[in-house]
């Protein structure tokens, strides 16, 4: 199974560079190559995905909406709970989401 997140995060490594729109459109064009050559001849898995811009825009709602916003918003007083207990100070508390984990692979231009 391809793992959007993860394709993109090696796509930075290796390029030293934000991966943009394009490049997600060509990947996914490809996987989707791959997948129809593995089909019996005359079917495929998708016909007529071409990858668009609509595909795109609706592929990036779909990857954002995968949080677990309901459970995020329940675990805050558990995790509130937690710092008053552990006597943890301010400084000791951070925020880590996942942007945040990328801030080192910025691109070299804007």
């Amino acid at each position: 199974m391809w793992c959007a997140n993860r394709w993109i995060s090696e796509q930075v490594d290796q390029r030293k560079s934000n991966v943009d729109g394009v490049a997600i459109r060509e990947k996914a064009r490809s996987i989707y190559d791959h997948l129809a050559e593995k089909e019996p001849s005359g079917s495929s898995p998708a016909p007529g995905f071409i990858a668009s811009h609509g595909w795109f825009h609706r592929f990036k709602q779909r990857e954002s909406g995968s949080a677990d916003k309901e459970g995020a918003q329940a675990y805050l007083s558990t995790f509130k709970s937690l710092i008053e207990d552990s006597d943890y100070l301010p400084e000791q508390v951070f925020n880590a989401d996942e942007t945040g984990l990328f801030y080192k692979k910025m691109g070299n231009r804007t």
